[in-house]
């Protein structure tokens, strides 16, 4: 039984990378990218769909929701 172990992890740890993979090349946008690493105090400034319009500034709200539907594709891809 304890020689399945190995191959166990390297299956485990095959199956993650690959999910990892998927999900941040396959499903995540670039919004979420960006926007992933928005804080308070270093908002991330999008531009805004009307060219004429201010930038949209991200803060730590929009950066932890970006992380968390990431976060989620990349399970759902596992």
């Amino acid at each position: 039984m304890t020689h399945h172990r190995p191959a166990l992890f390297a299956a485990v740890l095959a199956l993650g990378r690959a999910a990892s993979n998927i999900g941040d090349h396959w499903i995540q946008n670039d919004h979420w990218a960006r926007v992933k690493a928005a804080t308070d105090a270093k908002p991330v400034l999008m531009p805004a769909a009307d060219p004429d319009a201010e930038p949209v500034a991200h803060g730590t709200r929009d950066g932890i929701k970006a992380c968390a539907w990431h976060c989620l594709s990349v399970g759902l891809a596992a």
